[in-house]
């Protein structure tokens, strides 16, 4: 039985440490939009980045900008790397 990697974990860390305010951080779920937590073009870039290092993969543009919340994240990296 393999067990199912939790990358909406992952990534919820990664968006946790790039929002100082710790109100917000408190309402961070996967379904939470980026844009509803205050991060901006360049954050979404920076978290695209952090991602590709942490699991050694490359994200395409275009595959980024589908990256509206934490569950898009965590479904494209479940696709993609089982």
């Amino acid at each position: 039985m393999s067990v199912k990697y939790d990358y909406a974990s992952k990534i919820t860390a990664f968006v946790s440490e790039q929002i100082e305010d710790k109100a917000i951080q408190e309402t961070i779920r996967p379904e939470t939009l980026f844009e509803d937590l205050g991060l901006d073009w360049l954050a979404c870039v920076e978290l695209v980045m952090q991602i590709e290092e942490e699991f050694g993969i490359s994200i395409s543009d275009d595959d980024a900008d589908t990256f509206v919340n934490i569950q898009a994240i965590a479904n494209y990296l479940a696709d993609r790397i089982s």
